[in-house]
């Protein structure tokens, strides 16, 4: 489980990437003989099985020992040291920590589902928006982004193509663009995303 990515664009947000090589048994041996956490139990696929122990191997990677996860009734995970974030792939687990304020990240393969559904995700000025020499890459960081957004605010984005809107995708392959979620009074973020051959990566603080 090598260490991919270290991102850390403020003292207090960090992420973390990590690629993911091992199965199960593999992440049981790096988990040693520490009482597993009590998702591991509940999970009924070696796939979350995997997903539960990756991300806890990178948090005591991060905070240098086990911490508990905790979660919110909206799902949203968070600890007693501060806010978190979690993403999972086939092949990349990204977490990300901040002491100030709630976080959001997401890691999403390159592949052609981001595309085909950019119709269904993005509003049509947004579809217009995206560079007619980049059109497939510039969907996977629009989708990275929008998942973000949700993470930040699941109730204000819970129609995920109507209540948050991006701005336009002008830098490749690092860059940020703002969304903006909700209608009335809406929240506005800066979403930071990396693009790779394999996967983007996108994140965003809650503003203070």
């Amino acid at each position: 489980m090598p260490l991919h990515v270290t991102l850390s664009p403020l003292s207090h947000l960090h992420v973390v990437l990590w690629h993911l090589t091992e199965d199960v048994a593999g992440l049981l041996a790096l988990w040693g003989n520490a009482g597993l956490p009590a998702r591991y139990h509940e999970a009924v696929t070696d796939k979350r099985r995997r997903e539960i122990l990756a991300t806890h191997l990178v948090m005591r990677h991060y905070y240098g020992g086990d911490v508990a996860l905790s979660h919110c009734p909206d799902g949203s995970p968070y600890t007693d040291r501060g806010f978190i974030s979690v993403s999972h792939t086939a092949r990349y687990v990204a977490v990300a920590f901040s002491s100030q304020g709630r976080v959001g990240v997401d890691v999403e393969m390159i592949g052609r589902k981001a595309p085909r559904a950019a119709v269904r995700f993005l509003q049509p000025a947004e579809l217009e928006q995206l560079p007619a020499d980049a059109r497939d890459e510039a969907a996977h960081i629009c989708w990275a982004a929008k998942e973000v957004a949700y993470k930040l605010y699941p109730d204000e984005a819970a129609d995920f193509s109507q209540a948050i809107t991006l701005s336009p995708v002008v830098q490749m392959p690092h860059g940020s663009l703002t969304a903006r979620i909700g209608h009335d009074e809406p929240h506005i973020i800066t979403v930071c995303y990396s693009l790779c051959d394999e996967y983007v990566l996108a994140y965003a603080q809650e503003p203070a």
